[in-house]
């Protein structure tokens, strides 16, 4: 598992955890104990063993999925629009240079 997939999916259960209640319901208690343990003890199979935790909890897995989605293409479509700013165009060839009067 890469670095990024391993931020990607921390920062996912970060944004996803006050509404994990909401979201399983009755099972929210047994499964936010178990997430949270998880989570303290760490370890080197720690993203594995959360996977496994979410995989087990459908609802959840879900929504899981559909943040890491959206901080995705958030990210994508942030850094299509980084150097078409105010600053000029990147691709502009090197040769051309400003005239200064």
């Amino acid at each position: 598992m890469s670095k990024n997939d391993s931020e990607s999916l921390q920062r996912a259960i970060e944004r996803l955890h006050p509404r994990l209640p909401d979201i399983l319901g009755k099972d929210s208690s047994a499964f936010l104990v178990e997430l949270d343990a998880r989570l303290v003890n760490g370890g080197d199979d720690q993203l594995d063993q959360l996977r496994e935790l979410f995989s087990r909890y459908p609802a959840a897995n879900q929504r899981l999925h559909e943040t890491i989605d959206f901080a995705t293409k958030k990210s994508e479509v942030k850094t299509r629009r980084s150097g078409l700013g105010l600053y000029g165009v990147p691709q502009v060839s090197p040769s051309f240079s400003y005239r200064c009067y």
